[in-house]
């Protein structure tokens, strides 16, 4: 939704591209060379600044640039684990401080989402997998406040993903900015960020930029990504007012109506559109959820 924006607003998007190296011109980065993953074709895509923003990736990608980058990452572990909405006894959520981390006890629609963890990790970058001792850990902190007191069979879920925690280097060229993210010039036209999280994207996204721009010769107006609503928001609120009318409308159900509308916002209407071209795409996925074919 983030890139369809983007692209409302003038961006050209290309999915499935790989960059494979630096394009430059003296020391200064001038593009990226990128393989397109379906055709196999390479592409040689200039700006005036190339951006990466890698996360747990960015070591490994200025090594391979032959690029000094002013910071290095280290990667975290978060695991959360997923249960049904009758496993905590609360309508509101909860934040413990434990002897390590804060732990959070989220209502997500008909289930709770309870983590997390933060533990050093060197392995597969893609494959970040929880363990038993994550899980226990996430059980025995929330046991300490919950009665009755959460069983590993209460479990529906867990899941993974790696935080790409960021250290400076004291020689380093680097401007070190809020919300616990950096940005750095490593090269004449090569900026990166690493850092953060989604929570701080907008925040992130204008940092980034503007040390982007700060660094050309263009004159761009001041990044306004914090007034930009993401494509579909416009009109979400009067159409949560109107489930029960749509779902009519529709032959579907109200539960299928809101969950469409928390996904794709005013976007509803193009999915509501291929459902009246295509009927079949309106039967459900699974009984009692509210997931479509469509």
């Amino acid at each position: 939704m983030i890139a369809r924006t983007a692209a409302r607003h003038g961006a050209v998007i290309a999915s499935g591209v790989r960059v494979e190296s630096l394009v430059r011109e003296g020391k200064r980065v001038v593009g990226v060379k990128a393989r397109d993953v379906e055709s196999g074709k390479l592409i040689t895509i200039k700006a005036t600044t190339t951006v990466m923003c890698a996360g747990i990736w960015s070591d490994q990608l200025h090594k391979s640039f032959g690029l000094k980058a002013g910071y290095n990452v280290t990667m975290s572990k978060g695991v959360h684990i997923v249960l049904p909405k009758r496993a905590i006894n609360s309508k509101e959520g909860v934040i413990l401080k434990t002897s390590v981390s804060v732990l959070f006890l989220i209502p997500w629609a008909d289930k709770w989402i309870v983590g997390t963890t933060d533990t050093p990790y060197t392995g597969d970058c893609a494959k970040p997998l929880a363990e038993r001792s994550d899980v226990d850990y996430i059980l025995n902190e929330a046991n300490k406040i919950l009665k009755p007191k959460l069983k590993a069979a209460d479990i529906i879920g867990v899941y993974a993903g790696l935080r790409p925690l960021v250290a400076n280097k004291t020689d380093s060229d680097t401007t070190q900015l809020s919300r616990e993210h950096t940005v750095d010039l490593s090269a004449p036209g090569f900026v990166s960020i690493a850092g953060g999280k989604y929570t701080t994207y907008r925040v992130m996204g204008k940092d980034v930029i503007d040390l982007a721009v700060a660094k050309s010769s263009a004159k761009v107006p001041e990044s306004v990504t914090d007034k930009l609503p993401i494509i579909g928001a416009d009109g979400y609120f009067a159409l949560m007012q109107q489930v029960d009318r749509i779902a009519d409308a529709n032959g579907l159900g109200a539960d299928v109506i809101t969950h469409l509308l928390n996904r794709y916002g005013s976007l509803i209407s193009d999915l509501l559109e291929l459902i009246d071209k295509y009927p079949q795409l309106a039967k459900p996925l699974a009984k009692d959820l509210p997931y479509l074919k469509s």
